[in-house]
């Protein structure tokens, strides 16, 4: 490297095709638009804090009967955690009925 390409801007080369290799869906779980607007309905204008979160799982749980995965989902985009998170709270406490 010499002194002149201190301040020269380099083009960057994406490896293979860039943007035309992109998957046709996002990456991750995707979240059910009909579950996303029933959770949001349920939990109205509450706090989203994470130590809330077993809170709400009950509150699914009572409202429905059981939790789905699509309300998991739903509740862990609504509180901005990841899903793994919501999953593995849910399913560690046995008197939640986590149904797929």
């Amino acid at each position: 490297m010499s002194a002149h390409d201190i301040g020269e801007v380099r083009r960057f080369d994406h490896p293979g095709k860039g943007r035309e290799r992109m998957r046709p869906t996002p990456k991750g779980r995707q979240v059910d638009p009909r579950a996303k607007v029933e959770i949001e309905a349920l939990l109205g204008d509450r706090s989203r804090q994470r130590d809330l979160l077993i809170e709400y799982l009950h509150l699914v749980q009572d409202t429905y009967g059981q939790i789905s995965a699509a309300h998991l989902a739903a509740l862990a985009d609504d509180m901005s955690l990841a899903f793994a998170v919501v999953f593995e709270t849910s399913t560690f406490y046995w008197h939640l009925d986590v149904l797929k």
